[in-house]
């Protein structure tokens, strides 16, 4: 099929396109229609050549190179060299009036200098369109233009800007806000507000930082639940590799061991879907794991009946993402949280975690290590020291504290029971707060309290001490271990800070009063 279809791209003669041609992926569509628009497997694809400023000679010879990219790579090539060859067209607009009758060196080279150091890349993805446009014997570009592109150089984009700069809005998450998001998830979950496919679907890309178009192509026979003769259980995922080079969607699967927890509620989503989906499609293991909740809405590819595109998916978990609605320590504003963003903060924990560039690369699905040796340049700064005066003013930022502030033992909702006291040996034995659970806890108190709703810290309570042991244990253990290890209680130290000042406030109330 390839074949046939490219020998069409190689007609010069005829000066036609053909009527029909085939993506990669063996879907048709009409090149002779000013917009491309179809599905392509989990994608949305659509090219639009009526609003570019161009030639009818040039205009054919475009649609003939991009008819290459869509039948020997894929589709979101096309797309993205389109993208870069539009640029070029407005650019040529702007600055000459006139529509775009052939492209010479004189138009390249004016682009190539117009644009900044941080988008020379751009020109380099327009190059490459027009080295392999050159190279298909396709008329437009001057010869002069085409010797001038193969003697150029150029850079490539700057990768993982954000990761280096540890940007607050696009890149990584840092420990306390991925602490902050995943407490809002359990929460929101636990209070019937995040339907148990949303809750799954943000476990899955928070645990394991793949591309959208990876969850959207899952199914629910990937998800494999595995008993042991001993009765353990251990959850399995297969799942789809992406972004390789001549690979169909669901041709290569990479296994990811899933923790307990994850995969339990994983495994609880798939079997939902098993019994709703089951009168939509004859083989239920076939449907999606993250169905189109409208059901019929696209003409569907062969093999992904009922599959969300990888856009339809990827904005959904925005949208649930960012309706948790938690703010950021760093900036005092709701966090942006994206599938893309998740990625980075899983190559950047990995990092943290001692992972080399070859085990990076293998958990965020790279076919090579070029794009992951930012995760380990960005490492030296993980940890920054925290002190008192930083812990107060964050605190009521990162609203670590889950409990309610009680004036006295009396007051809380288990007040009269001596069990319900919390007490702690380093803090001189003192209690501090009561519990307001009824049922036996496995937490280590006082610490894993503050962070915990059933707990009714006292106005009177030895605050200041916890704190100051805290900051100091998190100081020992920064100059004698890890760093990642001293930044574990960092949740628990701004949830103290957030009691002290509640109880603070209460004072300053009273003495107004």
């Amino acid at each position: 099929m390839h074949s046939t279809a490219i020998s069409h791209v190689n007609n010069v003669d005829s000066g036609l396109l053909p009527e029909i041609a085939y993506s990669r992926s063996g879907v048709a569509f009409n090149p002779r229609e000013g917009v491309w628009k179809f599905r392509d497997a989990v994608n949305d694809v659509r090219l639009n050549f009526d609003d570019l400023p161009i030639s009818d000679l040039l205009k054919t010879s475009l649609k003939k190179t991009l008819l290459w990219y869509m039948q020997d790579r894929a589709s979101s090539s096309a797309m993205s060299h389109l993208g870069g060859f539009r640029k070029f067209c407005i650019f040529v607009r702007e600055n000459t009036s006139s529509i775009l009758e052939s492209i010479d060196e004189n138009a390249l080279i004016s682009y190539r200098a117009s644009l900044p150091v941080s988008k020379k890349w751009q020109f380099g993805v327009l190059s490459t369109l027009l080295r392999k446009w050159v190279g298909l014997n396709l008329p437009g570009v001057t010869e002069v233009a085409a010797k001038l592109l193969s003697d150029l150089r150029n850079p490539g984009m700057q990768k993982g800007k954000s990761i280096l700069n540890s940007d607050p809005i696009h890149g990584p998450l840092n420990d306390i806000e991925f602490q902050m998001v995943s407490s809002a998830m359990k929460k929101t979950y636990e209070d019937k507000t995040l339907q148990l496919s949303d809750y799954a679907l943000l476990l899955l890309v928070m645990g394991l930082g793949q591309r959208p178009v990876q969850y959207a192509s899952l199914k629910v026979c990937d998800v494999c639940r595995i008993e042991t003769e001993h009765g353990l259980i251990s959850y399995l995922l297969r799942m789809p590799r992406a972004k390789q080079r001549l690979q169909l969607a669901r041709s290569q699967f990479t296994n990811k061991l899933l923790n307990p927890e994850l995969g339990g509620y994983v495994w609880a989503h798939a079997e939902e879907v098993r019994k709703k989906y089951s009168i939509f499609i004859s083989d239920v293991e076939e449907c999606p794991l993250f169905p189109d909740p409208l059901h019929a809405r696209h003409n569907y590819l062969p093999g992904f009946e009922l599959h969300q595109t990888s856009q339809e998916l990827g904005a959904h978990l925005t949208k649930i993402a960012n309706r948790l609605r938690v703010i950021s320590p760093r900036t005092g504003k709701f966090i942006n949280l994206t599938t893309y963003r998740f990625r980075r903060t899983t190559g950047t924990r990995a990092a943290q975690e001692g992972y080399g560039e070859l085990a990076i690369a293998a958990l965020l699905d790279h076919t090579d290590t070029q794009n992951v040796g930012v995760y380990i340049e960005a490492l030296p700064d993980i940890v920054k020291r925290i002190d008192k005066a930083i812990a107060l003013y964050i605190a009521p930022l990162a609203q670590a504290f889950a409990g309610k502030l009680v004036d006295r033992e009396q007051d809380a909702e288990r007040g009269g029971d001596p069990s319900s006291r919390i007490t702690s040996p380093v803090i001189d034995a003192k209690p501090m707060g009561s519990c307001g659970s009824y049922g036996f806890c496995k937490a280590l108190a006082p610490l894993a309290c503050y962070t915990c709703g059933d707990f009714q810290p006292w106005r009177e309570g030895p605050h200041e001490a916890v704190l100051d042991y805290l900051l100091a244990e998190r100081e020992r253990l920064g100059k004698s271990a890890d760093m990642r290890i001293a930044a574990v209680e960092d949740q628990t130290i701004y949830a103290v800070a957030e009691v002290i000042l509640l109880c603070r406030k209460q004072l300053q109330g009273d003495r107004n009063g």
